[in-house]
């Protein structure tokens, strides 16, 4: 098991970076897995409540690092700067009504509509494209060390996953997925 003292991108043998090979960072979760697992923990020489500990703190390292919003917000952290939602406001009052306009189109859409499933799509390739370009755009700010764009870019990229959730579960409300 790792020190106490590693954070979770030296658990995982990656540099802190906002870009991750998510293939390679579930390999070594895979691989840690199996490690850490409570079953071994006889074999490790520690208790049965030291294993569940470890398992569950490498669950929220695996669920923190493959979220591009959750593995953001741990960067600032590590920078030594919380993300507080609460108090991350947008002052960009163009993009609230944007999103509010998002939010209105889908939820007038009707599965009568001939276009539903367009218009769903083109919706959740909107939410998937903001949230790559947001997230490109925090990366270089986090880069530049301007923490305070940093934080508004997560804002931004918590706003398209949503989105992109909405669209999900809409389209499953319509379509009875």
């Amino acid at each position: 098991m790792s020190s106490a003292k590693q954070n979770w991108f030296q658990w995982f043998e990656l540099e802190p970076a906002f870009q991750l090979d998510i293939d390679a960072l579930r390999g070594r979760y895979l691989e840690l897995q199996r490690q850490l697992h409570p079953d071994q923990a006889a074999s490790r020489g520690e208790s049965a409540a030291a294993a569940v500990r470890a398992n569950s703190q490498l669950n929220d390292a695996w669920d923190t690092l493959c979220n591009p919003v959750r593995r953001a917000i741990y960067l600032l952290q590590l920078a030594g700067h919380n993300y507080d939602p609460d108090r991350q406001t947008q002052q960009d009052m163009g993009y609230l009504v944007e999103q509010m306009n998002l939010r209105e189109q889908l939820a007038v859409l009707s599965a009568a509509q001939e276009d539903a499933q367009e218009q769903l799509d083109s919706l959740r390739e909107r939410a998937e494209s903001e949230l790559e370009q947001y997230g490109q755009q925090f990366e270089q700010a986090w880069k530049n060390f301007d923490y305070e764009s940093a934080g508004l870019f997560i804002g931004r990229m918590m706003f398209a996953q949503k989105l992109e959730r909405d669209v999900n579960d809409r389209e499953e409300e319509l379509f009875d997925l």
